[in-house]
């Protein structure tokens, strides 16, 4: 038996109040396979499912200093344009809404130079975190059939589900978190593995009474990797700090 289930908005139509189609691609496979090893006593059964989903999640957004604000000129930032309709003065001892771009703080000016350049002349950028998930599910089976009342299985499921890590270097807005299906992502790669082992052994006693045996091993992990280098806080001009 063999399955695939795709989702890719390349074919659907585009939502009747969106600019463009969705960008999500999902595509889900496998297939089983079963049959006997030795006639009428003992049979195998293996499935296996993979999932691979890609999806550009619906746009952030922040508000960062314009080219203007950081030459010492906040007026057009003050303006009723970018203030919801009033108009915002600096207090003193700032005039004319302007302030000497020598008072800023070089830790502050470095930084920005990782961030990316504003949309709107408010500040405002638009950003985005492209999501990724790849799983992989195997299991296997054994029955062995020893006699009319005696039957022993062994079962054996692997479970592997990574989400990489989608940190962008030239822009530090995007080591913020992001959600798709069950997983949650960050700017680190995390990797999910669990494995099942089960052992059954069933005894037809009596014609009222049944022996049924069960034990099962379960080993679930969760590795989380180092996390990106995004910056050090001396390449910042901050001193002082050790990591």
């Amino acid at each position: 038996d063999l399955f695939e289930f795709l989702r890719n908005g390349a074919l659907n139509a585009r939502n009747a109040f969106a600019a463009t189609h969705d960008s999500l691609k999902r595509n889900q496979y496998g297939g089983t396979v079963g049959g006997p090893i030795v006639t009428n006593k003992l049979f195998f059964f293996g499935a296996y499912q993979g999932m691979k989903v890609v999806a550009s999640p619906t746009p952030k957004f922040a508000n960062i200093p314009t080219p203007a604000m950081v030459a010492g000129d906040w007026t057009t930032f003050a303006s009723p344009a970018c203030q919801g309709g009033r108009q915002v003065n600096l207090r003193t001892p700032f005039v004319n809404n302007r302030i000497d771009p020598t008072s800023f703080s070089p830790v502050a000016l470095n930084l920005l130079k990782r961030l990316p350049a504003p949309a709107d002349p408010c500040g405002q950028v638009a950003f985005g975190i492209k999501s990724r998930a790849n799983e992989d599910v195997v299991i296997g089976k054994v029955d062995y059939q020893l006699s009319q009342k005696h039957s022993l299985f062994g079962r054996y499921l692997l479970a592997h589900a990574v989400a990489p890590p989608h940190y962008d270097p030239s822009n530090l807005l995007t080591t913020g978190d992001d959600s798709i299906g069950p997983y949650t992502t960050y700017s680190v790669v995390n990797d999910w593995q669990t494995q099942s082992f089960a052992l059954g052994d069933t005894y037809l006693i009596g014609a009222n009474i049944v022996s049924s045996f069960r034990a099962t091993l379960l080993r679930p992990t969760n590795f989380r990797g180092h996390p990106p280098k995004e910056v050090a806080p001396e390449e910042l001009g901050i001193k002082g700090i050790y990591q």
